[in-house]
């Protein structure tokens, strides 16, 4: 298992995407529902934000819990995407 302890950025970040993008064939983005304001307004700003790679959607869930975190009784919006050249 991998662990970073460290925030990286620029080529070191791209390197790293890189060396994921080898070993891993899917990827998820999180959306914290309690973190949210205003729900309906930010699923439609990451729908936005997501727009270029939307075909790369494998699925969207309401989860409590994934692979490295736990929520409780709270949930996240979790979207799990290829990871490929265009994700990367």
């Amino acid at each position: 298992m991998m662990r970073i302890t460290e925030d990286i950025m620029g080529q070191r970040y791209q390197q790293f995407i890189d060396i994921l993008a080898e070993r891993c064939n899917r990827f998820a983005f999180v959306e914290n529902r309690q973190l949210l304001e205003n729900e309906e307004l930010r699923l439609a700003a990451v729908d936005e934000l997501l727009a270029p790679i939307k075909n790369q959607l494998i699925e969207r869930k309401v989860q409590s819990e994934w692979k490295t975190t736990t929520l409780g009784e709270n949930t996240a919006f979790v979207y799990y995407f290829l990871l490929n050249d265009i994700t990367a």
